[in-house]
């Protein structure tokens, strides 16, 4: 599977590419930072020097859906919701590590998070559940083996990286996964 990460000079952004680099079925095609551009990946992640020439390219909308089936979103909270909008609409599977399509009521982004959800109909069309696992490998085989032809994914971030909430366009039942016991304590 090809995937591309929008925000991948963050910390956040920056494992999730490591994790793939690793991952038996994926491919990093594409990453992406708004100060690094034409940057090596390595040179803001010295831990990858060696295991990617990767270099960061500005935010292309069409470019990524050409050369990715799935997109990352790495960005801060608040910032994914037209990201997310504009992969969604071209029939992208995304998986957002953001809170920007965490919840279903669009009011409760007002009182939680302080700002009005600009998008509120793509609110409905998510499904929130929460996959515990310390690698990518069960999120890359949910987005990978989805019923629907497209998935809006959402991943956050607040106890560790590896506590990973999943979101999808599908009615499809989530597929259960294995949690280790350090897992289950960091949720």
């Amino acid at each position: 599977m090809k995937v591309g990460i929008v925000g991948a000079s963050g910390y956040v952004g920056g494992e999730v590419v490591r994790l793939l680099l690793s991952h038996p079925e994926a491919e990093v095609s594409m990453v992406t930072s708004t100060k690094h551009v034409g940057e090596y990946l390595h040179r803001i992640h010295p831990s990858l020097k060696g295991f990617t020439e990767l270099t960061f390219s500005e935010l292309d909308y069409d470019k990524m859906s050409d050369k990715c089936d799935l997109v990352f979103t790495a960005v801060p909270h608040g910032t994914a919701t037209e990201i997310v909008k504009a992969f969604y609409d071209r029939g992208m599977k995304i998986i957002d590590l953001s809170a920007d399509y965490r919840l279903h009521n669009a009011d409760d982004y007002t009182k939680w998070y302080g700002w009005e959800h600009p998008h509120p109909d793509y609110l409905s069309k998510s499904i929130f559940g929460v996959i515990l696992s310390t690698s990518c490998r069960s999120v890359m085989f949910l987005a990978s083996n989805w019923a629907s032809d497209k998935a809006l994914i959402g991943i956050g971030t607040d106890c560790a990286v590896s506590s990973l909430f999943l979101a999808v366009t599908t009615t499809s039942s989530i597929i259960p996964t294995a949690a280790s016991s350090s897992d289950a304590e960091m949720a």
